[in-house]
This record gives structure tokens, C-alpha cells and sequence, in this order.
């Protein structure tokens, strides 16, 4: 039985999935398994192994179509042109570089491209510049997705509201750059936000973030308060990875008010300083509207990629203070 309704999907009972799945699933799976007949092991449609892994995929693919909704050219609430289980999802090697088209990933099945593979820097490292990057939770399989339009923001372009212009002039801080990584990455996978249980910043998302990080690919920008004492703390924060002259926002945190904001403020001329053409924001939000952010074709998202990604900066992003506003 084929189930057309992926809105309503995460309300059916496990003995749904038990139906027969075409046989791009039946014939591949994630786990290699030894004295299997293809690279990447065979699992029967009724395994429980085919099951769970069938249905963490599908449970992704739902809320991305809905997350995405008429963005992606479907009316929201209408499910997709084709169903989960009619899609052709690509799975991938536990080795190796190489991933499907994204653009036909965008086009067909809302942006997933892949499932599987590894978060090795070598295939993060070939991901980013195709405007590819790995989504999906604790206990699920790697995701790969390309989100289309994609939001972008020209350092050249960023606005400072008034409000946040006046935090900056009268408030003190310090705004660093890889000062702490490992911090950074940590608070924003634990710190709660709104309309989300749980992170997708993993704990292998954090060690192969580090990873690119110690490899000088991998950024973060810290911002610090001082305390009643006068002693800096960690107000909040953001992190990234660079390639040529693109920047990927990853993700960002806060624990005091306006900390994230400080830290993208003058992380931007910073970056733009070092020779950063283009940020890439993934996701539309009003944080980011309001600091100029604008919406870009996936087509012309890649062409501008493929240009910056080859590019070198013009001066290395090292570890320094951006401004400390005053302090001492």
C-alpha cells in the first residue's frame, strides 16, 4: 500500500510501515553489511531495520515540505506532486565525496539530495560549495538537503537598525573571532528556542564541526559580557564554515539579550574585510531580514558558489578581537 498523505504521516501507526516499498528501498540501505550483494548492504522491505530507517527519512521529508511550504511550489498544506514513497532518494556510501544533483533534489523531492554517507571533512568540504549541507537529528540517518530560494546576505548590504546601532555605541562588550569554538558550537546546540524539542547540532555534528574548525575552515564569533565583577563572559554567539570566499552561517545563540545580534554585526564587516563575497543564511528568518538578507535562486545561488568557493580571501580569518566597546 502506497500512502500519498505526508501531512498527516507522523500520526500513522508503525504497522503502516510495513508495506511494500519499491525497490530502490528494498535493494539499499544505510549500514554496509558483509556477504551483501550491493555496497551498501540489503535490507527486505518488512526488516525492522528498513522500517526505522524508511520511516526517520520520511518523518524529515514531512516537515521539510512543510517547513518549506509554497516556497518550494506547493500550496501549504497540499502534499507534494509526488509522494515519499514514489521518490527516488539517492543513499550514500559511507565513504567518498560525491552527491546527486541538488538542483534536481530541489526540484523533486524539496530539497532532500541524499541520505547516509559520513560528516568527514572531506565530504562537508565537497557539499558547501553545491549549496549542500547535512540536516537531521539524534538517532537519524545523515540528511543531506538544499534548501531553495536560499537566503543570502551581501556584507556589502548589511543593515544596522537604529536600535541595535545604539546597543552597540552605548553598551559594553567584546566581540571575538575563534576565541572559542568549541563553546560556541555547544551553546547553540543546548540552548532551547522556540518551536523546536531537541537540536540537530549533534554530538558528531559538534566533533566534525571541531574538526573543520582545527583544519581552519570551520569560524566562530564570540560576543562577551561583563559581569557584576567586571569579568567577561560568554553573552552569545555564532559559527560558520568558510570556503574561498563564501561564508556558511551555521548556527547562532544567545543567553543575554542582543548578544547574537552583536556578534553577526560585526562579524559581517569583519568578514567582508577578510574577502567574503557572500553568506549563506539557508533559511529565511526575521532576524536576518531585518540585517538586509534577501531571497536567491537556487540556479543563480550555485553559479555564485562555484565563482567564490574557488576563490582565496585576501587575508586570513585567525583568531583576534573585532572591538571591545567599552570595556576596562
Amino acid at each position: 500500500m502506497v500512502y500519498h498523505d505526508l501531512w498527516s504521516v507522523q500520526n500513522l501507526p508503525d504497522s503502516r510501515f510495513s508495506a511494500s516499498l519499491p525497490s530502490t528501498y528494498r535493494e539499499s540501505a544505510l549500514f554496509s553489511l558483509p556477504n551483501s550483494r550491493r555496497q551498501y548492504g540489503e535490507y527486505e522491505a518488512d526488516s525492522a531495520a528498513a522500517r526505522a530507517f524508511h520511516q526517520t527519512v520520511l518523518f524529515k521529508v514531512a516537515a521539510q515540505y512543510r517547513r518549506n511550504g509554497n516556497k518550494t511550489g506547493y500550496d501549504t498544506g497540499s502534499p507534494p506532486k509526488h509522494s515519499f514513497f514514489e521518490m527516488d532518494i539517492p543513499i550514500l556510501p559511507p565513504h567518498g565525496c560525491r552527491f546527486p544533483d541538488p538542483a534536481r533534489a530541489v526540484a523533486e523531492r524539496g530539497g532532500l539530495v541524499a541520505v547516509g554517507g559520513s560528516l568527514s571533512p572531506e565530504r562537508l568540504l565537497a557539499a558547501y560549495p553545491q549549496g549542500i549541507f547535512p540536516w537531521y537529528g539524534e538517532g537519524q540517518p545523515v540528511c543531506w538537503f538544499a534548501l531553495a530560494p536560499r537566503t543570502v546576505l551581501f556584507p556589502a548590504k548589511i543593515h544596522i537598525g537604529r536600535s541595535l546601532q545604539k546597543h552597540l555605541r552605548n553598551k559594553p562588550y567584546a566581540v571575538t573571532a575563534n576565541r572559542n569554538f568549541s563553546a560556541v558550537i555547544a551553546a547553540c546546540a543546548a540552548t532551547p528556542r522556540t518551536g523546536q524539542s531537541g537540536t540537530w547540532i549533534t554530538a558528531g555534528m559538534q566533533q566534525a564541526y571541531t574538526k573543520l574548525h582545527q583544519m581552519g575552515y570551520a569560524h566562530s564569533f564570540e560576543c562577551w559580557y561583563p559581569d557584576e565583577t567586571g569579568r567577561l563572559k560568554l553573552a552569545g554567539g555564532l559559527y560558520g564554515v568558510q570556503i574561498g570566499r563564501a561564508f556558511f552561517g551555521e548556527s547562532m545563540f544567545a543567553v543575554q539579550a542582543d548578544a547574537s545580534k552583536t556578534a553577526f554585526a560585526l562579524a559581517v564587516p569583519y568578514l567582508a574585510q577578510r574577502g567574503i563575497g557572500l553568506i549563506d543564511c539557508q533559511q529565511n528568518t526575521a532576524h536576518l531580514a531585518r540585517f538586509g538578507s534577501e531571497q536567491m535562486d537556487f540556479a543563480d545561488f550555485q553559479t555564485a558558489l562555484r565563482r567564490l568557493a574557488a576563490q582565496l580571501l585576501t587575508h586570513p580569518i585567525g583568531s583576534s578581537v573585532l572591538t571591545a566597546n567599552r570595556i576596562g
